[in-house]
């Protein structure tokens, strides 16, 4: 009889294992990152617990087979098989379809309590587990997602798992436009000193059209006595058929678009839409001006990089037609 009651007992440790086990499932990594990073002590030892991921999985699985294995034996040398058998059969029916994978009380604070020392015990044993289950390939599943530095790291780490199937230019369109709302104008702005402006006064003719071309933009500031002074904006289109010469003054758009450079690129999106203007010049709190942004310098901060095998001649009707039909 005391045999039985051992076994059962065993069993009973098994349980409670399987219990911690369940209740380690449902802690986030990131939650308890976060928790242990303002201090909590209690948050800390659990997150050096949920750090191990698959190495505590396979520990805690270890024991519970063990146990179980432990008790099938002994009551196995004290009853019948078939009891045996059968008794096992309920055991494991209702140990995994009741409190498996269940998040319970007792399982949650006990997983707390134990915490250090399972902690402890993981340390001591990393030169056989790290030969089994390099932590460095375990499975983030449980890096639960709360925030957007959750998902951020959740599609980082995924861009670095061994079983990606998602294609890394996708995930690092889908990291841009997460970071979309984060950026500012003056992060993604041409600074002044890059950009090609010109003067009211220059004659308009074979030199600066030379110049104008060879700078591969189409939109280009117009200043006043120096380049800092905006007075305007000269569009290549409209003095491509020039052919009497005159100034930049004669050609030029009086109406100057600004932003300012620590506006959120979800302002320039908001003032094209309202002023149907593609091109705006930076100005910082002291009104200088400081830089150029334009719709494509946007766009590109949400579409990321462009895939070459996207590149395509949109002046081109077959081309069009091909690529699509290529693509679907």
């Amino acid at each position: 009889m005391s045999s039985i009651i051992l076994a059962l007992a065993v069993l009973g440790i098994a349980t409670f294992f399987l219990v911690i086990l369940s209740a380690y499932s449902y802690l986030s990594v990131n939650e308890y990152k976060r928790r242990a990073r303002t201090g909590d002590l209690s948050a800390r030892k659990i997150y050096q617990v949920l750090l191990y991921g698959k190495q505590l999985n396979l520990v805690i699985w270890f024991i519970i087979g063990l146990l179980s294995a432990i008790s099938l034996v002994i009551l196995y040398n004290h009853l019948p098989v078939y009891l045996t058998v059968t008794a096992f059969a309920i055991y494991t029916s209702y140990v995994y379809g009741f409190i498996y994978q269940r998040k319970t009380k007792i399982g949650l604070s006990s997983a707390k309590i134990i915490a250090p020392y399972v902690s402890k015990f993981l340390e001591i044993a990393q030169p056989i587990l790290r030969n089994i289950i390099p932590i460095s390939e375990q499975s983030i599943a449980q890096q639960k997602i709360y925030e957007v530095d959750d998902l951020l790291n959740f599609l980082k780490e995924q861009q670095k798992s061994l079983h990606n199937r998602i294609d890394k230019h996708v995930i690092n369109n889908a990291i841009d436009s997460i970071l979309f709302k984060e950026k500012v104008v003056h992060t993604t702005m041409t600074g002044i000193s890059k950009v090609f402006s010109v003067d009211q006064v220059d004659a308009i003719g074979p030199v600066l059209m030379e110049e104008l071309h060879a700078s591969g933009h189409s939109f280009f500031p117009v200043y006043k006595g120096k380049k800092t002074n905006i007075v305007g904006s000269l569009y290549l289109k409209d003095i491509l058929e020039v052919k009497k010469g005159g100034l930049v003054s004669d050609y030029m758009h009086s109406s100057v678009y600004y932003v300012h450079e620590d506006s959120s690129l979800e302002t320039v999106i908001s003032a094209i839409l309202k002023t149907n203007q593609n091109n705006f010049i930076v100005a910082d709190k002291t009104k200088t001006i400081v830089g150029l942004i334009t719709a494509t310098d946007v766009f590109r901060q949400i579409m990321g990089a462009i895939n070459p095998s996207e590149l395509e001649r949109y002046d081109n009707l077959d081309n069009v037609i091909e690529q699509f039909n290529k693509n679907n």
